[in-house]
């Protein structure tokens, strides 16, 4: 239970970054373009949160994206952002999804690294970047990093 509450914790406060909400999350290397002014109104997310080398097990450590929908939900809904999650993983194509739902902004959760312990999923850092479809141009980039606890020895 600890783990999904975990990973929710940390796809929320992910996401409120994203928003320009001021939250306490581990953000480095962010990266804002301060010439944009558009607001997020319709967000295609595409999650991209696997590692091929580890088994479906371990995978499960990672931020799901029905979690990923119930953050957005949260943190969006009330502020009248539409929004459609798009699982890269599970073999979804961005340009179906983008050509339907129509967004005009992309923002892209790609898995950045991972750290094991014990054979579990203990860290991992997430790439998280907005695009203007319109333009093309990236106007933000932040690097979250989600670093679990590790099991006391009794």
């Amino acid at each position: 239970m600890r783990g999904v509450l975990d990973r929710r914790l940390f796809g929320a406060m992910m996401l409120a970054s994203v928003a320009g909400c001021s939250a306490p999350v581990e953000v480095s290397g962010t990266n804002r373009d301060s010439s944009y002014q558009q607001k997020i109104t319709r967000v295609l997310v595409t999650t991209n949160l696997r590692a091929p080398d580890l088994s479906a097990r371990q995978n499960e450590g990672f931020v799901r994206a029905d979690e990923i929908r119930q953050s957005l939900a949260a943190a969006w809904g009330p502020l009248g952002v539409s929004f459609e999650v798009v699982d890269l993983n599970s073999g979804q194509g961005v340009a179906a999804a983008a050509a339907q739902f129509a967004p005009q902004q992309i923002l892209a959760l790609t898995l950045q690294g991972y750290g094991l312990y014990k054979f579990v999923v203990d860290s991992y850092t997430v790439d998280a970047s907005l695009t203007d479809v319109s333009t093309k141009r990236r106007v933000w980039r932040g690097i979250q990093r989600h670093n679990g606890e590790r099991p006391h020895a009794p």
